[in-house]
């Protein structure tokens, strides 16, 4: 009963899983990051690499007022290439059906006219956050990881912004809450699509046996009102038990509604 699992709720509920297409001239490998940690896909899809061959005809011979001319006919070295790269990078692309979605984070790195191929034959450019410029053949992972993990917090940076934006409008909709006491009793009524949490604001709260109500300060009128242990805790595992969603926000970034913010469902 004194155990908090905060920790562990916000070790997974933080954004930090991302996917890294590293393109390199001779093939394309496919990492997992956690944090600055990169782990490769190592399948049947992934990595894949690419043979560059071309096949000639074979010499023509023309009938030509009695004589035999043999003429050779060989495809446009170019036009060959661009087209086995163009099939080789579908077939990149194909396969990453089996680890993108919706909610991916997807980064391409590797050099400017191999990403530019990719692109421009990939299905899956709307999940694409932002990309490395540069070969890393003969860099660690590790300096990759470095730089994947700095982009992603720029890209989770911007988009809590545009999210604290928009509880902005959704308060004034009435389509959010906001501060412990009015998003732990639309909690409890099972209203809520995703809970946001700041994780470092610490949260007071006291209940009286005979209500599901919460309180922010002990007051002087109810003498039965008990404190909470660990009120996130709770709060947390009704949102899940009801099928709604919890995100952990950056630091401070719920000030101005006191640390944490519900979205309504109705």
């Amino acid at each position: 009963d004194h155990f908090s699992r905060l920790a562990l709720y916000r070790l997974l509920f933080t954004r930090r899983n991302f996917m890294v297409l590293f393109l390199r001239q001779d093939s394309v490998h496919l990492y997992r990051g956690e944090a600055r940690v990169l782990t490769e896909v190592l399948n049947h899809d992934f990595p894949k690499f690419y043979a560059e061959t071309y096949e000639y005809g074979k010499p023509e011979h023309i009938h030509h007022f009695g004589s035999t001319i043999s003429k050779s006919v060989e495809p446009d070295k170019k036009q060959m290439e661009r087209i086995r790269l163009e099939a080789f990078y579908r077939s990149i692309d194909a396969g990453l059906d089996n680890y993108l979605d919706e909610t991916s984070y997807f980064l391409v790195a590797g050099g400017k006219k191999e990403r530019k191929s990719f692109k421009e034959v990939s299905e899956h450019t709307k999940y694409i956050f932002g990309e490395i410029d540069g070969q890393f053949s003969f860099a660690s992972i590790h300096t990759l990881g470095e730089k994947a993990w700095q982009i992603f917090q720029e890209q989770i940076a911007h988009e809590d912004l545009r999210l604290i934006e928009h509880l902005k409008e959704w308060i004034g909709e009435k389509r959010a809450v906001a501060g412990l006491e009015e998003v732990w009793s639309y909690v409890m009524d099972k209203r809520g699509i995703t809970l946001y949490i700041d994780p470092v604001h610490l949260f007071n709260a006291f209940m009286s046996p005979t209500s599901k109500y919460i309180y922010t300060h002990l007051s002087h009128i109810d003498k039965t009102l008990q404190p909470i242990l660990h009120p996130l805790d709770m709060l947390i595992e009704k949102q899940l038990e009801y099928g709604g969603n919890v995100q952990f926000m950056d630091e401070n970034s719920l000030d101005a509604w006191d640390g944490i913010a519900l979205q309504l469902r109705f």
